[in-house]
């Protein structure tokens, strides 16, 4: 049972990172320059982590699954982000977590993983959740109309990052490796983002606590994106993937304690009925 104690530090570890990514986004710091951070950092501890397993290395086989991990990880923050920049943080984070139907899907009929009825009830769960976050959209919390366009991407994109790591784990490659060779590409596309954000030179001061408070995120991203891509080796994806999802769970009772949100009676309803549904699936 080593992968469930595996995926429960890295889905706490990834909800605190989710959570300071909210806190950065309230205080305004530059999106570009905590990717920066987290992404560079991230690469670090991934880097650290395949030294002591061997060191690293690189082939055509990689290169494929790395850009796909590398993208979605990088646009799902970006989107993430955004949309904690235009609404309400608390539907933001379990919004996210419906990425994990797709991974169930993918699980159940690519790959034949066996998928309870309980799991299958969760996401019918989700899924009603959703539909009645939509029917009660309008709210003086969402600040503009783009906020479900950014929840919707970086639903799409997250599928990217934590499907890639399965179909590498299937191909036979190291997830490990691949995750690694991701954030490497994902760096890149941050130091472009950095480069090309005006937003990051006219305010020196919000920069550099950017980048330090991105850094930070980075550990705990690193780190909890290596525990999972090691649980995925060692257990059922089809239940890894769901309980990692439950990280959103940690995010959501940390925006709770840490920021007032003003939200309906019936997202708030939506929201518990989707984190039961996480918890189901898990």
């Amino acid at each position: 049972m080593i992968w469930l104690y595996a995926t429960c530090a890295s889905a706490i570890l990834f909800g605190i990172g989710g959570f300071l990514l909210k806190v950065g986004s309230h205080k305004n710091y530059s999106e570009a320059s905590m990717l920066l951070g987290l992404y560079f950092v991230g690469s670090v501890v991934l880097y650290g982590m395949l030294l002591r397993n061997g060191g690293i290395y690189f082939n055509r086989d990689l290169l494929g699954l790395s850009i796909l991990v590398g993208l979605g990880s990088y646009f799902g923050n970006a989107f993430l982000v955004k949309a904690y920049d235009t609404g309400p943080a608390c539907l933001t984070a379990p919004l996210m977590s419906m990425s994990v139907v797709f991974i169930i899907l993918l699980s159940a009929w690519t790959y034949n993983e066996t998928i309870s009825h309980i799991q299958y009830m969760g996401v019918a769960i989700m899924v009603i959740a959703a539909v009645l976050l939509g029917i009660n959209f309008k709210n003086t919390a969402i600040k503009n109309k783009m906020w479900s366009v950014f929840v919707v991407l970086g639903i799409i994109f997250l599928f990217l990052r934590e499907g890639g790591l399965k179909i590498a784990f299937e191909s036979g490659l190291d997830n490990v490796m691949v995750l690694f060779w991701g954030y490497i590409f994902a760096s890149a596309l941050a130091i472009i983002a950095f480069l090309m954000d005006t937003k990051t030179f006219s305010i020196l001061s919000k920069k550099n606590k950017g980048i330090f408070l991105g850094a930070i995120i980075g550990v705990f991203s690193g780190a909890g994106m290596g525990l999972l891509a090691y649980a995925i080796t060692l257990g059922p994806t089809a239940i890894i993937v769901p309980l990692f999802s439950a990280r959103n769970i940690i995010t959501v009772l940390l925006i709770l304690i840490f920021f007032k949100e003003k939200l309906s009676s019936l997202q708030w309803g939506s929201i518990w009925l989707m984190l039961t549904g996480l918890l189901l699936i898990s």
